[in-house]
């Protein structure tokens, strides 16, 4: 299957062999019927690329469907699930019936107020309050309003670590002259006459990558040092929460995210509880607006390379032309209490519906 990753130098490339995922399906019998679009090697939040161009939501076609990809759906997402884990599926128990009456839920209407990060919008923050106030009155669930303090360094701990990490690929790569990079300047400039070598959302993340969003380089390195520090203290094993491809991963981001949820999370959401927390801090935004909105993927990042378990719920309200969102979190192999909260929310508040 195409293997160009929304790059126009890797056009017409087809990869070799099937990634560990794929293989695991189709050996369950499934058919995959495409590669989704993706923006340049993955790396960014709305799904265009030069390649491809830019994917519409369908809900709206003026907005983004996200990123780093334009969508991949599923019939029977547990039944997914287990087969994707491979031989670590048994951890998730994805059979076992979940009584809802003895939930925890736990939520959170923003991460913080610091100044780098958007505003939740008042329709995701009355979301998240309807949702946990549902599952207690008619399911019966506890709701507790603890706080999860180490998410409000989120945004300086993922810019901080996220650019020290290894193998990030390089964006301005001159495959003409593999000794040196483009320049990021001209490149910028070229893209106002459409003759950049990438989109301008690529060029973006280079440009963040160069700058890491001007924090002191002195404030970074506490970072990194608090985060080395504190994982040792952090009661759970790597092996319990590291991703299978674990290649990418141990790194000095690895260790300052794994310190930012998983000590809370492991800790106090257990094996009965979930959070509640926004996806996005709104809607699917306008096309190109992701270099205004882009502070919205903190919502998700830190939990995704962190490899707990989420399910977003799509919410439809007549109120909203585009359909709203939140997030149910769980802790590590969990991952059947998200998808027991997800169902019942889903038959409370609508779930997905078609475009019309």
């Amino acid at each position: 299957m195409s293997n160009s990753v929304g790059c126009v130098e890797r056009s017409g490339s087809v990869a070799a062999e099937d990634g560990a995922a794929v293989a695991r399906v189709r050996s369950a019998g499934a058919v995959p019927l495409l590669v989704s679009a993706t923006p340049e090697l993955c790396l960014g939040w709305e799904t265009a690329s030069l390649l491809h161009g830019r994917t519409n939501n369908p809900y709206h076609l003026a907005c983004t469907p996200g990123g780093s990809s334009g969508g991949e759906p599923s019939e029977d997402l547990p039944l997914v699930l287990g087969v994707m884990a491979g031989d670590r599926g048994h951890l998730l128990n994805l059979h076992q019936p979940v009584d809802l009456s003895t939930i925890k839920v736990h939520y959170m209407t923003e991460a913080s107020r610091s100044v780098a990060l958007l505003p939740v919008e008042h329709s995701i923050r009355e979301l998240i309050v309807r949702a946990a106030t549902h599952l207690r009155d008619h399911c019966g669930a506890t709701l507790t309003e603890k706080k999860f303090k180490a998410l409000e360094d989120s945004v300086e701990m993922s810019i901080s670590v996220f650019f020290s990490m290894k193998d990030i690929p390089n964006l301005l790569h001159d495959p003409a002259n593999p000794k040196r990079d483009k320049s990021l300047l001209l490149e910028l400039m070229k893209s106002a006459f459409g003759a950049a070598s990438r989109s301008l959302q690529a060029l973006g993340f280079a440009l963040i990558s160069r700058t890491r969003l001007f924090i002191p380089r002195a404030r970074t390195q506490h970072y990194q040092d608090l985060a080395r520090r504190l994982q040792q203290d952090i009661e759970v094993t790597t092996s319990s929460l590291a991703p299978s491809s674990h290649t990418l991963y141990i790194t000095r981001f690895w260790n300052a995210l794994m310190f930012v949820v998983a000590l809370y999370h492991q800790s106090t959401l257990g094996s009965d509880g979930v959070l509640l927390y926004p996806a996005h801090c709104g809607p699917a935004h306008a096309h190109s607006l992701v270099f205004l909105r882009a502070a919205g993927v903190l919502y998700t990042m830190p939990l995704n390379v962190l490899a707990l378990p989420a399910t977003v719920v799509p919410v439809h309200d007549p109120r909203h032309t585009m359909p709203l969102a939140l997030q149910v979190i769980a802790g590590p192999n969990q991952d059947r209490l998200c998808l027991a909260v997800a169902r019942q929310l889903e038959r409370a508040f609508g779930g997905w519906r078609p475009p019309r």
